[in-house]
């Protein structure tokens, strides 16, 4: 074949190949498009909603005007979360509206969830339809806010779009937020155009966040003009009659300047390459394939959205390792928020994680077996596993076992259960040191509810340490070794005779009775001397 014939071959095929691929794209695309499911939500005044992704969390966009409260990141450095607010309890970012050079005013929109996560508030006034999303795609450490204005007159309007942004502080947060010391700055980002980063410094940037604003002009006020660095950009365009105009604002974290305005830019630059509607797309796509359906709109509602909560505020990426963290809440507005409890992520949260994302599951799983192994069943900890509140919790000695045996069971990852195993053993040994020959029960400082018992023993915990013991047996059984697998199976059933014995009867001596353990390590302690009728 001459040199001419092998380039024309070559050329037709790669125009069939390149048609090919565009046909499949554009049906990708419709389908996505389609498949996007939209809900209603009815909100009172004072509700919030809360949206974001593994990196960065939304967790109070206010249902009166769609500004948001605040924003946060996990930091392995801080222990928790560190939650960017506005000044003086105003909104870190304040979207905002203008016809003809006045305000247009935001007030009361209605609601929907896209696939039950990403919160679009509309508002219908003097002719124009106006719109607000806010969406953080999976995987990148940036969320936008997309802001749409059509105009239903005969008329063109001159509108803007607009958005201010206000750091009145950066909190620390475990429990409860604790303002840090050091200087805010904001001055532009470097490297990317239309961009200012805001920066925290004590001896260096501990931390920073970005906003980038494509299109739009922006007035920058830091101290001494104002209290608080601040910035205010808008876009103006003058919409014909029946068409949109919108403005796209873009919100970056990272560990410095350099790398949150660059987190900004990548997720600025797939919008220019894909278009709002397409990343919003494949954000929803994300969220749908985690969704359940029981059949009813209204148990569905709260199920999926608790399914995305669990995975996405139970759960998430510190900014500065990338480890995957579990914690109460991402959110501050929850009273103990940010810590590790292990019944909370293996008991709560885990059969949810399983249910919806397998290999997120794997590695909550992990973390709980590593990074939170030395600490398993004292009351709460740091996210790296460092005691945060003291006290020794049966329920948590036994979570993640019970959190292994789900996993395995629905999965048959039985070389992950093989690599856990001294882990495993490690909570084993645990365990069998809160043991009570006496009464044959197992001892607990506090209880299911974190509130410390005089009596040691708990019903609840106990049933629970005995469905433990079976899941012990299982899991021995999967790892070839039977004779620990008996073991657990006859602890199980003399643990099952001692609870229908002392818990369950009428007149349970449980309630009545104190320990003989030995003393336990610095985790807990507990009565040692048994009382007969007491």
């Amino acid at each position: 074949m001459s040199d001419h014939r092998v380039l024309q071959f070559r050329w037709r095929h790669a125009v069939a190949l390149t048609a090919f691929i565009t046909v499949c794209a554009s049906v990708t695309m419709a389908r996505a498009e389609e498949s996007v499911r939209r809900f209603p939500l009815g909100l009172e005044p004072e509700d919030v909603i809360a949206t974001g992704n593994e990196w960065i969390a939304l967790p109070a966009i206010r249902s009166t005007d769609a500004a948001l409260e605040s924003f946060n990141v996990l930091s392995m450095r801080d222990r928790g979360l560190l939650e960017v607010v506005g000044e003086n309890g105003a909104p870190v970012l304040k979207p905002y509206f203008t016809l003809d050079g006045r305000p247009l005013p935001f007030r009361n929109p209605s609601w929907e969830l896209i696939e039950y996560w990403i919160p679009v508030a509309h508002l219908a006034i003097q002719d124009l339809d106006l719109s607000l999303t806010y969406c953080a795609p999976s995987g990148s450490r940036a969320a936008f806010i997309r802001m749409t204005v059509t105009n239903r007159r005969s008329r063109p309007a001159l509108v803007s779009l607009g958005l201010r942004a206000s750091w009145g502080a950066l909190n620390r947060v475990t429990y409860t937020p604790v303002a840090l010391r050091g200087e805010r700055t904001i001055t532009s980002a470097p490297w990317v155009d239309s961009a200012e980063v805001f920066s925290f410094i004590t001896h260096d940037t501990q931390f920073a966040w970005s906003l980038i604003h494509p299109g739009a002009k922006a007035q920058l006020i830091e101290p001494p003009l104002a209290v608080s660095p601040t910035v205010d950009a808008q876009r103006s365009v003058n919409v014909a009659p029946g068409e949109t105009a919108e403005a796209d604002f873009v919100l970056g974290v990272g560990i410095e300047e350099f790398s949150a305005s660059h987190s900004a830019k990548a997720l600025r630059e797939m919008l220019d390459r894909e278009g709002a509607d397409q990343i919003i797309n494949q954000a929803a796509s994300w969220c749908r394939q985690r969704t359940r359906t029981t059949g009813r709109a209204d148990l569905d509602l709260l199920m999926n959205r608790n399914f995305l909560f669990t995975a996405l505020y139970a759960w998430g990426r510190t900014i500065d390792t990338e480890q995957l963290v579990g914690v109460t809440s991402r959110s501050p507005r929850y009273y103990v928020s940010a810590a590790y409890w292990d019944r909370d992520a293996m008991l709560w949260s885990f059969p949810g994680l399983l249910d919806v994302d397998p290999s997120l599951a794997r590695e909550a799983l992990d973390y709980a077996l590593t990074v939170q192994l030395g600490n398993t069943g004292v009351h709460s900890r740091f996210i790296d596993g460092i005691v945060l509140e003291d006290g020794l919790e049966l329920d948590e000695v036994v979570a993640p076992i019970i959190a292994m045996a789900a996993y395995v069971n629905r999965t048959g990852d039985d070389a992950f259960l093989v690599s856990h195993r001294s882990a495993l053993l490690l909570i084993h040994d645990r365990l069998l040191d809160q043991f009570d020959p006496q009464t044959g029960l197992y001892a607990s400082l506090q209880d299911a509810q974190d509130e410390y018992q005089k009596l040691p023993f708990i019903t609840y915990d106990n049933v629970l340490t005995w469905r433990t013991l079976l899941d012990f047996a299982t899991l021995f059984d999967r790892m070839k070794d039977p004779t620990n697998a008996q073991s657990m199976r006859q602890k199980a059933e003399s643990l099952q005779k001692a609870i229908m014995k002392y818990c369950v009867s009428a007149n349970a001596p449980a309630q009545r009775v104190q320990s003989s353990l030995r003393p336990l390590t610095a985790r807990a302690s507990c009565s040692r001397k048994f009382l007969p009728g007491q």
